[in-house]
């Protein structure tokens, strides 16, 4: 098989998008996905995702896919609330009619992002159903391995199924795999941690039709609702049904263990919520009580990797997306960095197979040249390639680094502000919203200073009227 033998484990927008942009390169580099689930139909695929003009929808059009995402895309989703428990409302910006208007955040449900990268691989790319049970160092030798691969450059890497098969031999083993990743353990023993917020997901179909109240309030965008140490966020997906997600602070990472009602009854589950939330204004209320009773409502815990999480390089296997960064969502920022992963792993991958100095021999005529010479030429190339691969591969995780480390402080700093700082919204805003648009600026550092007197003069006479 020509070089590099890649495996990429996780079928999801991060996976999916780097073996696009590998099999676009020219020529071709191929890679198989092992993905844990059947079929891409045998779980819900989440909410909704808003992509951001120079990540994930830069991934896109790098993908050859940014006409087929516009199919999906919404614009008029960028519309956004931010409010209390009574519904005071610090920010209110209306959804674009178009893309020409757009502020470079279109929304796209989760699935048919997931869905129409899948539907760009060719048939057979992802072998579904391929749970990994371990990966790990290849302990014979054959083609390409070497009695001093142990050294680093030249390992293979076996992946191990649960069903007791073994795919052996790879280059590079790529882990896409997300928060409990099966690939991390091999580079790092760090694994994610409890961030302190649990709640509940919650689904409610055809809403414009059943409930236009709440249709009007979420007005085809989101709501970003929090007080007390607890949120309430809905989102309008594509589908014309709301995805809800209500979030409060835990003091226990078994708190599913320790509620008063049974997660595993929607209705007990509702009311259990209604309960938390009492004091909140009645259209959070009946975002709770509208929820499908018929749908699974998920209880769910946030846990997040250290903000400045790294690893030592290890040659042969590498991380992008959550399994290299894993964060809280309250940045927004989470697949469009995994998209951006993608992007850079991508082209670190092709250009260590594109431009590998070529051995001398080589410009002179191979026609006398005997098969054993030939052999040996091919392996010192392929040897030349690997390192300049492990080369490129360390390269893009020390810039992964940076840009994670830093997307990790942004969310990291809003749920801070959002759910254990005593006061929010009211006593938060202003470093929320700075945060925000000053990361979307040219010198972000002097943005922020520059921007948050403005932002702090506005809310300072905003909260003397209101």
């Amino acid at each position: 098989m020509a070089f590099p033998k890649i495996a990429i484990i996780g079928a999801g927008p991060a996976g999916c998008t780097l073996t696009r942009l590998l099999l676009s390169s020219s020529p071709p580099i191929h890679a198989t996905i092992y993905e844990a689930d059947p079929s891409f139909t045998s779980r819900t695929q989440g909410g909704t995702l808003d992509l951001h003009t120079s990540t994930g929808l830069a991934a896109l059009k790098r993908c050859n896919l940014y006409d087929e995402f516009h199919k999906h895309a919404r614009f008029d989703g960028e519309a956004i609330v931010i409010c209390d428990k009574t519904v005071k409302k610090y920010v209110n910006m209306a959804g674009t009619t178009s893309e020409k208007d757009t502020r470079g955040r279109p929304e796209i449900d989760r699935g048919a992002l997931r869905g129409l990268l899948i539907d760009s691989l060719p048939e057979g790319t992802i072998r579904w159903g391929s749970m990994v049970a371990s990966i790990e160092e290849s302990k014979r030798l054959g083609e390409g391995i070497t009695a001093n691969a142990s050294r680093g450059i030249g390992v293979k890497m076996d992946i191990h199924l649960d069903n007791g098969s073994v795919e052996r031999d790879y280059d590079l083993v790529i882990g896409a795999d997300g928060a409990w990743s099966k690939v991390r353990p091999l580079i790092t023993s760090v694994q994610p941690f409890f961030a302190g917020l649990g709640g509940a997901d919650l689904y409610i179909s055809d809403v414009e039709a059943r409930y236009p109240d709440l249709y009007k309030f979420v007005n085809r965008g989101s709501v970003f609702a929090s007080s007390d140490g607890k949120g309430i966020s809905a989102q309008q997906k594509g589908d014309g049904s709301l995805v809800v997600y209500l979030s409060q602070t835990r003091t226990s990472r078994e708190w599913k263990n320790e509620v008063s009602y049974d997660i595993h009854s929607p209705k007990e589950m509702k009311q259990g919520l209604l309960a938390d939330f009492a004091d909140w204004d009645p259209i959070f209320h009946k975002l709770i009580q509208a929820a499908d009773e018929n749908e699974t409502i998920y209880a769910r815990s946030l846990y997040m990797l250290p903000v400045d999480h790294r690893w030592d390089h290890r040659p042969g296997v590498t991380l992008l997306g959550d399994a290299a960064h894993l964060m809280t969502p309250f940045a927004g920022e989470g697949v469009n960095l995994a998209m951006e992963d993608a992007m850079r792993l991508a082209d670190a991958i092709i250009t260590s197979t594109s431009s590998t100095t070529k051995p001398k021999s080589e410009s002179n005529s191979t026609s006398n040249m005997t098969e054993s010479e030939d052999n040996q030429l091919q392996q010192q190339q392929q040897q030349q390639q690997k390192h300049q691969l492990d080369k490129n591969i360390q390269s893009f995780e020390e810039n992964m680094f940076i840009r994670a480390s830093k997307t990790a402080k942004h969310t990291f700093a809003n749920m801070t502000d959002v759910f254990f700082t005593p006061g929010a919204p009211r006593s938060t805003i202003e470093r929320y919203i700075t945060r925000a648009v000053s990361d979307e600026l040219p010198f972000p550092n002097v943005a922020y200073y520059v921007l948050g007197a403005f932002v702090y003069t506005y809310f300072w006479i905003w909260k003397c009227i209101w």
